[in-house]
């Protein structure tokens, strides 16, 4: 026990070097998080899918690919009958990315007097909250129609409504005419004869049989149609639904973010008191835990959200699954 004090003295040192490190640690060492995705959404009444895309989306395009702080391969569009909505990537360096929203909806203005006069709006939005209702009412009528169930819902319809064509072709009455002619010369008299004959075959005794069959083929085309119409209703509620969950993870994140917020302010007065000496290390670095713990939440929150919104994406088939 002969170096027991200088033992002592080593571990008082480590701990004085411990406690300045974590003093003078960088308070935001990890980067806020920035949702780098938006909207660019034009709305041109009266025209098709084919003329938005043209006359629209391609322009626009094409202008937002002119900024620095767009992502190029993750940004893509859509052209709807008198609507075009652009899903708009900024790059991962971008820092301020309301800043890039501000000059976006302030350059749009601008550029919308370059488009036909036909265009009623060209908007950005970078707020999902302020867009829900916008995509709920758009997606969950429209989008619905992309995906592959409604439409084997559709043709199944169509297929019992064609097999009642074919039935009730089978059970029509039978026409048939025929035309014949006479010519003869006698004496040097002509005489010229013409025969029309008309048969009609009605299956009489097919009558009880050909009505109930064609009560059985409209009862089937009704359970076809029913199922269409209370599967596309589910495929709705889906969709919605997985809005719903993609605006709740989108706040999470916000809650996340406040969350920091609350501690590193924790933490700030906890580094005061200490030096002050009214706490030991023991409260300050407890203090440090919970900031590194709303941290951690915030990742997991951001995880969350992207893959909501993958999954949202797939529901209202603009990815394949």
């Amino acid at each position: 026990m002969r170096y027991h004090n200088i033992t002592n003295i080593i571990v008082v040192l480590f701990v004085i070097f411990g406690v300045v490190a974590l003093m003078k640690m960088p308070r935001n060492e990890f980067p806020q998080f920035t949702i780098r995705q938006g909207l660019v959404v034009g709305v041109y009444p009266g025209a098709s899918s084919a003329e938005v895309e043209e006359q629209l989306t391609k322009q626009v395009e094409n202008y937002l690919f002119g900024f620095k702080e767009v992502k190029k391969k993750d940004t893509y569009s859509e052209s709807k009958d008198g609507m075009m909505i652009i899903y708009v990537e900024l790059n991962d360096n971008v820092k301020d990315a309301d800043a890039f929203w501000a000059k976006l909806k302030h350059g749009l203005i601008e550029f919308k007097s370059s488009l036909p006069p036909g265009v009623a709006a060209l908007i950005a939005n970078s707020d999902f909250g302020d867009t829900s209702a916008m995509l709920i009412s758009m997606d969950a009528k429209q989008a619905v129609t992309n995906r592959e169930e409604y439409k084997l819902l559709g043709k199944s319809v169509k297929a019992e409504e064609l097999q009642s064509k074919v039935k009730l072709g089978e059970y029509l009455p039978e026409v048939g005419i025929s035309v014949g002619g006479l010519y003869h010369n006698m004496a040097g008299t002509h005489a010229t004869h013409a025969l029309v004959m008309a048969s009609v075959k009605v299956p009489i005794s097919d009558w009880w049989e050909a009505s109930h069959t064609m009560k059985e083929r409209k009862y089937k085309e009704q359970i076809a149609r029913n199922e269409s119409k209370n599967n596309t209703e589910l495929l709705t509620l889906q969709i919605e639904k997985t809005w719903n969950d993609l605006t709740e993870s989108y706040k999470q994140i916000a809650v996340a973010s406040e969350s920091i917020g609350q501690a590193e302010e924790n933490l700030k007065i906890n580094r005061d008191n200490f030096k002050a000496g009214m706490i030991n290390v023991t409260d300050l670095l407890e203090a440090q835990t919970l900031l590194q713990q709303a941290k951690n939440q915030l990742t997991d929150s951001q995880t969350a959200y992207k893959s909501k919104l993958v999954e949202y994406m797939q529901v209202t088939g603009r990815y394949d699954k």
